[in-house]
């Protein structure tokens, strides 16, 4: 919040404004770094890059995820495959959890 609000100018409203930004950032990115390109890891030279995904940010968490994601490339595409059998209607879950 301090580092946004830091860069905002102007009235108190863009500040308001700044800081409601950074709260649904906090609450609704996804890490974006990119595996490497023979998949043996992920790309740490694009480290601490967060993004937020219209459609990927809509999946629910789950212990038990029936679908998982990844990050392909530096552009920051999401892809999220399923990992279990899903039926029509049926939440898509992934986990948010490294180690969950």
């Amino acid at each position: 919040t301090a580092l946004i609000r830091s860069r905002v100018t102007g009235t108190a409203a863009d500040s308001t404004r700044a800081v409601q930004f950074e709260t649904i950032m906090n609450f609704n990115c996804f890490d974006c770094t990119p595996v490497l390109a023979d998949g043996s890891g992920i790309d740490d030279q694009y480290e601490d890059r967060v993004a937020i995904y219209t459609v990927a940010s809509k999946a629910n968490h789950s212990c038990e995820p029936n679908a998982s994601w990844y990050t392909r490339d530096v552009l920051g595409t999401r892809v999220v495959r399923s990992i279990a059998g899903i039926r029509k209607g049926d939440e898509v879950c992934i986990s948010y959890l490294r180690n969950c």
